[in-house]
């Protein structure tokens, strides 16, 4: 176990419980229950997987998905299941930095080269299959 959850993982549970018991899924815990029923879900969803501070977004998502799409109260593994990924912002490594005037027309420079070569080779594939020549962004007998 990764020993006591910190008070931010604890509030999201709680409010995460609060929204599916609210929605009165079947199979809710009954009402003197519910507290128990949420310390078990913090003991197991702490100690079981690697969580961030920034997934109380994802916990509190998830949670309004389950109160609006299942019938049935879920377990903690269900749970953890329906967790949206981690946003793609997250995830990247590498800082981007933003590109100068000049390394901007450079690239549009170097699109525009790339684009006329693509044209040229697709122009040459065509006039051998079709014998004919490209001329002006399109085909003639000439």
């Amino acid at each position: 176990m990764k020993g006591d959850a910190p008070d931010w993982f604890s509030r999201a549970i709680i409010d995460a419980i609060a929204t599916m018991y609210t929605a009165r899924l079947s199979g809710f815990p009954a009402n003197d229950s519910v507290k128990q029923t949420a310390q078990v879900w913090i003991v197991a969803l702490w100690g079981n997987y690697t969580w961030a501070e920034s997934d109380t977004v994802r916990i509190k998502q998830t949670s309004i998905i389950i109160a609006g799409t299942r019938q049935k109260w879920v377990t903690p593994k269900e749970f953890y299941d329906h967790i949206p990924p981690i946003a793609i912002e997250r995830r990247l490594t590498k800082q981007t930095k933003e590109e100068t005037p000049d390394e901007l027309a450079e690239q549009a420079r170097r699109g525009r080269e790339a684009m006329e070569r693509i044209q040229q080779l697709l122009a040459d594939a065509m006039k051998k299959k079709a014998g004919k020549k490209w001329k002006n962004g399109a085909f003639s007998d000439k």
